[in-house]
């Protein structure tokens, strides 16, 4: 096998290691503090990669305005440690784009395109209403919706970043091509 050849395995592996060792292990939490960014990182400082964008279009339906002003009081994407500490670390052939908007679905998805991750506000919506009778029937605070909304977030930005930096860098997969749906 040619070194060629090897990169890719050589770029999954340490993907793999960097989101998925942090998922319940005790050196996540010094994985994070070392190297999780508190600010995307600049062309000045050196770094390599390619740096994400954040974006939050507002939505017409006004049912999902009150959702809106709650991702953009949140910082959604600021506060999605695990997405922040992979900015500005991989070379890709083009930036991604976050974007949270109105779909008139509730779903997440990545936009070949244009390399965009949308975040529907109706999946949002629903995760928070989902949230708010589990803390209703469990008699939680008002924190647990938070914690709920969070780590929903969490996991479905991660995923779709992981089919994200799959697709940009023609990663190998395991399984059959069309596993991956995108």
């Amino acid at each position: 096998m040619t070194v060629k050849a090897r990169q890719p395995r050589r770029i999954a592996a340490i993907i793999g290691r960097c989101l998925f060792s942090a998922v319940g292990t005790p050196a996540a939490g010094i994985w994070w503090k070392r190297f999780s960014p508190a600010a995307p990182p600049s062309a000045g400082e050196g770094v390599p990669g390619t740096v994400y964008s954040y974006e939050c279009a507002p939505p017409h339906d006004p049912t999902l305005k009150q959702v809106y002003a709650l991702v953009r009081e949140m910082d959604v994407f600021q506060n999605l440690v695990e997405v922040r500490a992979t900015d500005g670390r991989f070379v890709l052939p083009r930036p991604l784009h976050f974007v949270t908007a109105e779909c008139q679905q509730e779903k997440a998805f990545l936009l070949q395109p244009k390399a965009e991750l949308v975040l529907c506000y109706e999946i949002i919506k629903d995760i928070l209403a989902k949230g708010e009778t589990i803390a209703r029937e469990e008699k939680l605070g008002r924190a647990f919706i938070s914690r709920y909304l969070s780590g929903a977030l969490r996991f479905i930005m991660l995923h779709e970043l992981g089919h994200a930096l799959i697709r940009e860098l023609d990663l190998p997969i395991t399984g059959q091509r069309g596993d991956i749906r995108r």
